[in-house]
């Protein structure tokens, strides 16, 4: 019994990655429902010239329906920079959020959503 409620609740268990560009200490949380995903807190370990590190988390989400409401929050030296959500459909069969180099959008904090399944994809790598 426990095994198979296991299973059910897998098939329901959808991949997602993070990956993009954040100053040291930024902290990204994804939450469904309000329950946290994946916090992610910057480090330095591929910090380029500018202190701008670059990053890359996979994690999962569930799917129950035909929409997915992911929360995305970008918290920098304790102020929120971007508290929005991002919403997955049908489409998306393995999302891919990018989050774009700070220093070229003016300190904004701008992201975009990919799909691994898409032609596309390869040109973002």
């Amino acid at each position: 019994m426990l095994l198979s409620a296991y299973l059910f609740i897998s098939s329901f268990k959808k991949q997602i990655t993070i990956v993009g560009f954040a100053y040291e200490n930024d902290v990204i949380t994804i939450s469904q429902s309000k329950i946290s995903l994946q916090t992610t807190i910057v480090d330095t370990i591929n910090e380029n010239k500018k202190r701008v590190c670059n990053f890359y988390k996979e994690f999962y989400y569930y799917k129950f329906g035909n929409k997915v409401n992911l929360k995305i929050e970008l918290d920098s030296a304790n102020h929120k920079l971007l508290d929005t959500v991002l919403i997955l459909t049908e489409k998306n069969k393995v999302p891919v959020i990018s989050f774009e180099d700070p220093t070229k959008t003016k300190f904004k904090r701008r992201f975009f959503v990919i799909d691994q399944t898409d032609r596309l994809y390869d040109y973002f790598k």
